[in-house]
């Protein structure tokens, strides 16, 4: 492959700001907010929002951050404070707005080390489990985001069925006509019970998406959260595959990548566009994942 293999990490090195930030939503909410992105450059680079899957930390998720950051991407994590009470979707969704915000005066105030590294015009969501799900509501529901990726979502579960408190992202995207990147563990359990897993979402996404399944990925192999025993523990309750989760993270991430390059540089990026498929088509013939890009359906 050429320079441009986004398996691999980019030319960037990221660095990261972490600290508590309270935004005003229907009240003040105190957020653990972790931005990652590329020490150098002389533009600012497009947003990407990643949120987590059900109580779990932002920083569980440095493998797929660190790796897209490289790529030039500034990348915004929050994790509530504390775990309790538990917040409802319809709540969290309002975070988004105070959150960009705050990010767009951190990005235009030349004493702020995140001065000049956000381009808020430029936005995308990704998102893990229940995270993926609020990804792909914000997808759905604003026009100022591109695009987003989707990491095993789950779009409800027995505790959280269907209701104003807990709206179907499937039906929004599938109203909303949108397109997107789809990351899916082939392995299932009550983590990501079937009925409410990716293949929900690949039927509810518009024409031009992307599904990658890994045929040996569990649900929570997305993550890791620095403790080999919580790990195992996460593992032993969502169910496991025999793929390493560094890998299930690597081609999570340069899947990631080559999706938003797509979208927020799609000329220069076409070469590392093209190695990328050709990489998922090698992996295809070694059955370690299905990869599709959805058609659109011919006329009646």
């Amino acid at each position: 492959m050429s320079a441009d293999d986004f398996t691999k990490r980019g030319a960037l090195t990221p660095t990261k700001w972490s600290g508590r930030v309270t935004i005003r939503a229907n009240a003040s909410i105190p957020l653990d907010v972790i931005v990652t992105y590329p020490a150098s450059g002389a533009a600012a680079y497009p947003v990407l929002v990643m949120f987590n899957g059900f109580q779990a930390k932002a920083p569980w998720y440095r493998g797929i951050v660190d790796h897209v950051a490289t790529w030039g991407y500034t990348i915004v994590q929050y994790t509530n404070a504390g775990l309790f009470p538990i917040v409802v979707d319809r709540v969290e969704l309002a975070y988004l707005e105070p959150l960009l915000t705050w990010l767009k005066t951190q990005s235009a105030d030349a004493k702020s080390p995140l001065y000049g590294r956000a381009d808020v015009s430029r936005l995308g969501t990704m998102g893990h489990s229940r995270g993926g799900k609020l990804a792909a509501l914000q997808c759905a529901g604003r026009t100022d985001v591109s695009g987003c990726v989707l990491f095993d979502p789950v779009d409800g579960s027995p505790m959280t069925p269907e209701s104003a408190d807990y709206p179907s992202a499937t039906k929004a995207l599938a109203a909303a006509g949108r397109s997107a990147g789809l990351v899916g563990a082939a392995i299932t359990g009550s983590c990501n019970p079937v009925g409410q897993n990716y293949p929900k979402f690949w039927g509810a996404l518009a024409p031009g998406s992307w599904q990658m399944v890994i045929n040996q990925a569990g649900h929570m192999q997305f993550a890791r959260t620095g403790n080999p025993f919580l790990d195992w523990s996460l593992d032993r309750l969502c169910g496991r595959g025999t793929m390493m989760s560094s890998d299930v993270i690597t081609y999570s991430a340069a899947f990631t990548v080559s999706w938003f390059e797509g979208i927020f540089r799609p000329t220069q990026s076409e070469a590392g566009i093209a190695n990328f498929k050709t990489w998922a088509k090698s992996q295809v013939a070694a059955r370690t994942i299905m990869f599709d890009v959805k058609l659109a359906q011919p006329a009646q």
